[in-house]
C-alpha cells in the first residue's frame, strides 16, 4: 500500500466523476491532483515521519505560480476576496521533514485553495499541529491526503482579471496510521463556515462519505475487504499520543 513516490498511500486517487478529473502534479516532498475545470488542487497527498529536518528560517510570503498547468493561478488572485490562500500539504509538517526544498514546494498555488481565514487559521491549523507535532511523532509516520469539497452550486473568487478560481464549500483530511498488521483512519470534512472555536472531533465521518462528496475513490489499491473495514465507519476518537 505504500508507494507513489512514497507520499501516497493505497494508490493515486481514481476520479469517479468527469468533474473530479486531475492532472497529477509530483513534487518531491508531496503529490497533488490539479483541476483545471475548479482551478483548484482536488487532493495533495504526504507523509509525515519523525521530525528531524527543522524547520528552516522564516515563513515564506509569497506563492508561486505553477507553470506545470495550462492556467496557472497567481498570487495576486486572491488579493482582496475575503479568502486565504489554504495550504493542503501543509508548510511546518513538510519542513520539518523535507527541509528548505520540501518547505518550498508548499508555497505554489497548485497546492492551495481559497480558504475561510477561520478556518485556516484556527480549525486547520490546530489539525496540522496535531498530524505534525503529535501523532506523527507518537505514532512513527502517518500518510495524509486533504483536498476540498464542492457542492452542485458554483461560487469564484471576486477578481478583476479572471473569474474561475472555484470557493469550495468544505475541506476534507484523512489521516492513515498503518502498523505491520493493520490500519486505522481518522476523517474529517469540514465547512468552510466553521467559527474555528470548536474540536476536530466534532468533523470525524466516514471515508466513504468524504469518497462521496469529492467525487474520488482515495485508497484505490485497499483489496475491498480492506476497503470496507477501515472505510465504510466514522472514528469515534482522536488518535491518542503518548
Amino acid at each position: 500500500t505504500r508507494e507513489a513516490g512514497g507520499v501516497v498511500y493505497a494508490g493515486l486517487p481514481r476520479a469517479l466523476h468527469a468533474t473530479s478529473e486531475y492532472q497529477l502534479l509530483e513534487n518531491s516532498s508531496f503529490w497533488t491532483g490539479y483541476s483545471e475545470y475548479r482551478q483548484n488542487p482536488l487532493w495533495s497527498s504526504y507523509r509525515l515521519g519523525l521530525e528531524e529536518k527543522g524547520i528552516p528560517a522564516g515563513r515564506i510570503s509569497y506563492f508561486k505560480s505553477d507553470s506545470r498547468v495550462r492556467n496557472p493561478v497567481s498570487h495576486s488572485d486572491f488579493a482582496k476576496t475575503g479568502f486565504d490562500r489554504g495550504h493542503l500539504a501543509p508548510n511546518s509538517g513538510i519542513a520539518t521533514r523535507y527541509g528548505e526544498v520540501g518547505q518550498l514546494e508548499t508555497f505554489v498555488m497548485s497546492n492551495v485553495c481559497p480558504q475561510a481565514p477561520d478556518l485556516n487559521r484556527k480549525l486547520w491549523e490546530t489539525i496540522e499541529r496535531l498530524e505534525d507535532d503529535k501523532w506523527a511523532n507518537s505514532l512513527g509516520e502517518v500518510y495524509v491526503i486533504a483536498g476540498p469539497i464542492f457542492d452542485e452550486t458554483r461560487q469564484f473568487l471576486p477578481a478583476k482579471k479572471r473569474g474561475d478560481i472555484e470557493i469550495p464549500d468544505a475541506f476534507f483530511k484523512v489521516i492513515v496510521d498503518e502498523t505491520s498488521t493493520d490500519a486505522r483512519m481518522l476523517a474529517f470534512l469540514i465547512p468552510q463556515t466553521v467559527t474555528g472555536k470548536e474540536r476536530p472531533d466534532q468533523f470525524l465521518v466516514s471515508v466513504d462519505e468524504i469518497e462521496r462528496r469529492a467525487g474520488l475513490d482515495l485508497f484505490p489499491a485497499l483489496s475491498d475487504e480492506r476497503e470496507n473495514r477501515l472505510e465504510a465507519h466514522a472514528a469515534t476518537e482522536l488518535f491518542p499520543v503518548n
